[in-house]
């Protein structure tokens, strides 16, 4: 009986790559490759001129593609690190361990060490953060308000600080506190973003935020467009053929268990 459902939860989650999770990571590469990056100065011009036209704010939205430098006017300090950052992701983990009490296949009482981890922390930046271009001839470059809480966004930035410090602390409970685990997502000040979404203006402001259309990506990277490229055809191709291989296991499992 255990065979058949494990064959069957093979089957399903496997179908689910194929059918699901492959088709939106292949979505998301298409927008990537075939988008223009809009010049930020650009996309204010646009919707300036729609504006004038007598556009009311809320149809002045565009899907772009954009890229360039996140900057922070008064930048946040990270707690851990101290670096102040244009954005940043700070979370302080717990780890504890206990003794639990387990049965074994022959039915003996054993003892064995379980850790567990809790979530004590987790504190993000509130400075805005906005994505900025170069300046052209001379005069200040046009930016964007990033909207980086909005749900559905990919927020793909790099872990910069990762530590575990051991704790002295008592017990809690019939737990014991090994330490904690820090660690901290950010974007550096003038670090370059490639970023997808609706651009649309809030309050006179130029703000990235998530797409009105619910099936389009929005990402907000610290990679490179090529480097995205690349990781969404890595991800398509495992999607795919190890969505196979899943249903593939998932039947002969599912096979044995009946007949056997």
């Amino acid at each position: 009986m255990e065979l058949i459902i494990i064959g069957v939860l093979l089957v399903i989650g496997g179908l689910l790559c194929v059918f699901l999770l492959r088709p939106r990571i292949s979505g998301a590469l298409m927008e990537i490759r075939f988008m223009e990056t809009t010049p930020i100065a650009d996309l204010a011009a646009i919707l300036e001129q729609l504006r004038d036209a007598g556009a009311d704010e809320g149809s002045l939205r565009q899907y772009v593609e954009l890229k360039g430098a996140a900057e922070a006017d008064q930048p946040d300090a990270m707690p851990f690190s101290g670096e102040r950052v244009a954005y940043g992701r700070a979370k302080r983990v717990r780890v504890t361990e206990r003794q639990e009490s387990y049965r074994d296949s022959n039915g003996r009482t054993r003892t064995r060490t379980v850790k567990h981890e809790e979530t004590v922390s987790d504190e993000k930046t509130s400075a805005p953060a906005y994505l900025s271009d170069s300046s052209i001839n001379g005069q200040p470059g046009k930016r964007v308000l990033l909207d980086l809480s909005a749900g559905g966004i990919k927020l793909d930035i790099p872990k910069t600080y990762d530590r575990f410090e051991p704790s002295n602390e008592r017990r809690i409970g019939s737990s014991r506190v090994v330490g904690y685990k820090k660690t901290e997502h950010t974007i550096k000040q003038k670090q370059q973003l490639y970023v997808i979404g609706d651009v649309y203006v809030n309050g006179g402001v130029m703000t990235l935020g998530k797409p009105s259309e619910p099936k389009k990506p929005f990402i907000v990277s610290t990679k490179s467009e090529e480097e995205l490229i690349n990781t969404n055809k890595r991800n398509a191709s495992m999607a795919l053929y190890g969505g196979v291989g899943a249903a593939v296991l998932g039947v002969i499992l599912f096979i044995v268990g009946i007949v056997g």
